[in-house]
């Protein structure tokens, strides 16, 4: 005899016992991320599905917890986007208002355009790493655990929309300034793994005596670059010695040909300084 409008789906086969089926028909209904999996059939629905549904109330109560501190690390870097967003507009309509930019600039140690544009879009990157992060996607829904909001994405929504017309908006054409330019995304962990090489090397993971030499062969750079790079950036969590140090000689290839070694850059110093004919 059923006793609910779900128990006929799970039929007398089941391997769960009536109490545990009684769990799941009332937990999932609460929780929105799971509500679909109350649908029947119940066998359709996959056993990760299940090992969701069917926690302990401690389980549950960790699972909880550890989503609340998701969506707080999101919501504190969204609320990073959206106030540098609004520190660059500021900037661009104050620019001339000395008191402002004094201010300004002894708040956040910077009261440019071009500094303001690229905290900006530092702190979508940052964002966007939580949002992608691994420990966001735990689980078979298909669905993250911390979302991003309306405001990040009604931002990000206008600068695409001036984009798709041929418009490139100030907070974008306000990241180019003088000097030399900062390594991107795929430069970074092409430096971090000849840190994570230098660092398994020297805990005795990979048989090298000279580790920072060999770096400095393979990526064209000299030895300060890569001690500095070792206090400027992190390893990477990879344990495996043979895969490091492919993964290190495939980077250091990679490095070169972005124009990043020293000869490189001498050889650029050295035809601006020349002469034009």
């Amino acid at each position: 005899m059923s006793s609910g409008p779900h128990e006929a789906h799970l039929g007398p086969s089941s391997r769960f016992d009536k109490a545990r089926r009684n769990q799941w028909v009332r937990f999932a209904p609460d929780n929105p991320q799971l509500r679909w999996s109350c649908s029947p059939p119940f066998a359709r629905i996959r056993p990760a599905c299940l090992c969701r549904v069917l926690l302990s109330p401690l389980e549950r109560s960790m699972h909880d917890k550890s989503s609340q501190i998701l969506q707080a690390k999101l919501d504190t870097a969204q609320k990073r986007v959206v106030d540098s967003y609004n520190l660059c507009l500021n900037i661009i309509a104050k620019e001339d208002d000395a008191d402002f930019l004094a201010t300004v600039r002894e708040v956040y140690g910077f009261a440019d355009r071009t500094s303001a544009a690229r905290e900006h879009f530092a702190s979508l990157e940052a964002l966007i790493a939580l949002y992608s992060a691994r420990d966001n996607w735990i689980g078979s829904s298909g669905l993250p655990i911390a979302a991003i909001g309306p405001d990040v994405m009604t931002m990000l929504g206008n600068l695409c929309g001036y984009l798709a017309v041929g418009q490139i908006p100030e907070p974008i054409t306000d990241v180019a300034g003088p000097g030399q330019k900062e390594p991107g995304p795929p430069e970074r962990q092409d430096i971090r793994l000849a840190v994570t090489y230098v660092a398994a090397a020297k805990r005795g993971a990979i048989n090298d005596r000279a580790p920072v030499k060999t770096v400095t062969e393979r990526y064209g750079v000299n030895r300060r670059t890569v001690q500095d790079w070792s206090k400027a950036f992190d390893a990477l969590n990879i344990e495996h010695a043979e895969t490091i140090t492919s993964l290190m000689d495939r980077a250091g290839r990679r490095y070169r040909q972005a124009g990043r070694s020293q000869s490189a850059i001498k050889i650029r110093s050295a035809k601006r300084r020349a002469p034009a004919n």
